[in-house]
């Protein structure tokens, strides 16, 4: 019955389902048990719904990503292929060979290829002041 209740609170919280769905519309001389049997058959009927819309729009939702996944690999010219290039120093991905002297196809110098800056000292830096009182000295 705890669990009939908590099945009942969801149906009219969560799903908006109107209680006349799912109450007891039978024979008013009825056993207590006969009853509580027919509201649990309701609920469970109106659960097999929910359920079903449940799987209907997952399985939607599915077909619609893999409409996009095909749609995105069209568009970007077929997906993966092994595209070999037969000229010399061609990349079998289809990009350039690395230049000459980088490591895997890193620029040469520092960030957009600028001139690299030495790494700043930091044991002669300062000690920062600290929020708790003076430095340790």
């Amino acid at each position: 019955e705890i669990r009939l209740t908590q099945d009942l609170m969801s149906m009219f919280i969560d799903y908006q389902i109107p209680s006349d769905l799912l109450s007891f519309n039978g024979a008013q001389d009825a056993t207590l048990e006969e009853k509580v049997n027919r509201v649990e058959e309701h609920v469970q009927s109106v659960m097999g719904v929910i359920h079903d819309s449940k799987q209907g729009q997952l399985h939607g939702v599915g077909q619609q990503a893999a409409m996009n996944v095909n749609q995105h690999v069209a568009a970007a010219g077929g997906g993966f292929s092994f595209g070999y290039n037969t000229h010399p120093g061609a990349s079998p991905y289809g990009t350039p060979a690395p230049p000459a002297g980088s490591a895997y196809g890193a620029p040469t110098g520092g960030l957009f290829g600028g001139p690299v800056a030495a790494p700043p000292d930091l044991l002669s830096a300062a000690p920062a002041p600290s929020v708790f009182g003076a430095a340790p000295a």
